[in-house]
């Protein structure tokens, strides 16, 4: 309903422990089920994260949203102007089975800014008082890093690999193919993925996104 009637519509996890991995959102305190959203807050470290699970007004960011198609794109004209020119113009072209759209999508598209709706949109629309958030309990795991997805494959292994763990533990081994072995070691990521290998602590894994930001400043477009 809150959607229907023109807001920007999130759902929020109830927190149950400090988690630094996830975004939150700041929503106003009471039993509605459906809240103002005061707040976007990004990764926190661990003494900020308590605070916001103490304080019981702050909420996991699951980024799933609810809107209409019209008030999004609004807002998107809003905060992004430059963005919105250049999808409806690409729109446009597809829609109107354009010659020239193919020409179009590739001179447009990698010109347009590159940023999450969350920071490009709804941080702005929410300093606007136009996001609501539906407060939820529910099983919800952001799997945005090898030591979250570790939790949740069996034995901490994956991918098409071989894979031998000997005398090891608490290790996320991610194979594409070669043979992997692990030897005495505990803790470890490992993750091999053909055209590069990322061996780095679990409590590490965090850090993954900012290695390949250097990589590509380095010229190395090749790795993904």
């Amino acid at each position: 309903a809150a959607a229907a009637d023109g807001r920007l519509v999130t759902i929020g996890i109830t927190p149950t422990r400090p988690e630094t991995g996830y975004g939150y959102i700041r929503a106003t305190a009471g039993d509605s089920p459906v809240r103002p959203v005061t707040a976007f807050r990004e990764k926190p470290d661990r003494s900020t994260a308590l605070a916001y699970v103490a304080a019981g007004d702050y909420l996991w960011n699951a980024a799933m949203f609810v809107w209409r198609a019209d008030v999004f794109l609004a807002e998107v004209r809003r905060q992004l102007p430059t963005l919105y020119d250049g999808v409806t113009a690409i729109a446009a072209a597809l829609h109107g089975a354009d010659r020239h759209a193919g020409a179009l999508l590739a001179e447009v598209w990698p010109t347009l800014p590159r940023i999450s709706v969350d920071v490009g949109v709804i941080e702005g629309s929410a300093a606007a008082g136009l996001v609501s958030c539906v407060p939820a309990s529910l099983g919800w795991t952001d799997v945005g890093d090898w030591d979250t997805l570790g939790s949740l494959l069996e034995h901490g292994t994956g991918g098409t690999g071989s894979v031998t763990v000997i005398d090891s533990e608490g290790c996320v081994v991610w194979g594409d193919g070669r043979q992997v072995v692990l030897l005495g070691v505990s803790d470890l990521v490992v993750a091999d993925a053909g055209d590069a290998l990322l061996v780095c602590p679990r409590s590490r894994a965090q850090e993954v996104g900012g290695i390949v930001a250097a990589l590509r400043a380095a010229g190395r477009h090749d790795l993904t």
